[in-house]
Parts: C-alpha cells; structure tokens; sequence
C-alpha cells in the first residue's frame, strides 16, 4: 500500500501543478479553433426540382454515367464532377448526390444573360445554379419531391 502511495501522489501533485500552469483551464493548442472558433461549411440556399428519364436516355447523365436515385442530381456543367450536400430548412441533411447531369429549368430572363443550353434563349435557374434538379426513376416519385427549398453545400471531390 505504502508503494502504491508513493507513486500516486506525485502523480497527483505533476497534475495539479500543470492545471495551476494554465490558468485552470485546459487551453486549445495555439493555431488551432476552439469548438466556438470552428466555422460551419456555407450553406447556400437553393430550390430542389425533380426529374426522371421521360425522354428515354437510357438513364445516362451529361458526364456519361448512370443516373441513379437517390445519388444523381442535375446542375451547372461547371459542377460536374462535383459533390452537393442537401440539408432541408431546419438544417438536417437530406444526403449526398453527385452532380452527373445538367439542366436548363427555367429562364431568369435576359437580365441574367444568354444561355449555353439553349440558343437564343436566356440562362435558365439550373444552368445557372440557383435550382437544382434531383434525378429519380419515375415520375410519380417526382411528383412526390415537386419543389422544395434547401439549403446547399458544393464540395469538391472524387469518387
């Protein structure tokens, strides 16, 4: 017993003496946030559409991959490739869908300019990435999602 007190107390005393040291208080290493400190990712708001393949293309998307439910969403040609995060309004994720497609929606008018989509016509809100268009594999499924706000996160990623 008297052993096992011989090596508890200094141990004691090192840990006591290296909280008084800090103030009593455990500090985060320097250059490193605080859990206040800590940014949350940009979510952007955005409006979510639904399509299907009524056209028949084979369910194949703009970058030459399978659409598929429940992981394939429709946005700018610039996104392709990328990763978008969809989080309903209360900030609860709905999942992760890879961008494979792109679209056109609706026109935003000529104020917005011209659209690479559609000759002659303005940009659409798809082409220019303020909705999105999130594949599903029949139209009462789409009928079901119809148009909701989200919030979005674009991350950039691979595979």
């Amino acid at each position: 017993m008297k052993k096992a007190l011989f090596y508890i107390v200094p141990f004691i005393l090192i840990v006591l003496f290296c909280v008084s040291l800090a103030g009593g208080e455990v500090r985060a290493l320097e250059g490193q946030p605080g859990p206040a400190e800590q940014t949350q990712p940009e979510l952007v708001p955005v409006e979510v559409t639904a399509y299907y393949d009524y056209m028949h293309h084979l369910g194949i998307g703009r970058d030459g991959r399978p659409l598929v439910e429940g992981l394939t969403i429709a946005g700018p040609e610039a996104w392709l490739g990328y990763t978008i995060a969809l989080y309903d309004l209360d900030y609860t994720l709905i999942g992760l869908y890879e961008v494979r497609d792109i679209g056109y929606g609706k026109s935003l008018g000529w104020k917005y300019g011209a659209s690479k989509l559609r000759r002659g016509s303005p940009i659409g809100d798809i082409e220019a990435g303020k909705t999105l268009d999130l594949y599903f594999e029949s139209k009462q499924d789409c009928l079901n999602w119809g148009r909701r706000k989200c919030y979005m996160q674009l991350i950039r990623s691979e595979g």
